[in-house]
C-alpha cells in the first residue's frame, strides 16, 4: 500500500502558505511568500512523480475547492 501522508501534508502546507499570501501585506513579506509557495509547488510535483502519480491524478486542493464554491 502507498503512504500518501507525506504527499498530504505537503499539499496542506501549501494551501496555509497561499493563506499567508493572500492576506499579506508588506512587499518583502508577499515575495517571501510567493518563493514558499513556489517551493511547495515544486514540492508537490516531485512527491507526485516520485508516487507515481500523473497530473490526471491529481486531486482538487482545499484552495480550489474553494474558488468552484464562490463561484
Amino acid at each position: 500500500m502507498v503512504d500518501y501522508s507525506h504527499l498530504d501534508a505537503l499539499e496542506l502546507g501549501l494551501s496555509h502558505e497561499r493563506e499567508r499570501l493572500r492576506i499579506a501585506r508588506d512587499q518583502r513579506e508577499i515575495q517571501y511568500r510567493e518563493i514558499w509557495v513556489a517551493q511547495y509547488e515544486r514540492e508537490i510535483a516531485s512527491e507526485r512523480e516520485l508516487l507515481g502519480l500523473s497530473a490526471a491524478d491529481a486531486k482538487l486542493d482545499l484552495d480550489e475547492i474553494l474558488a468552484l464554491l464562490h463561484d
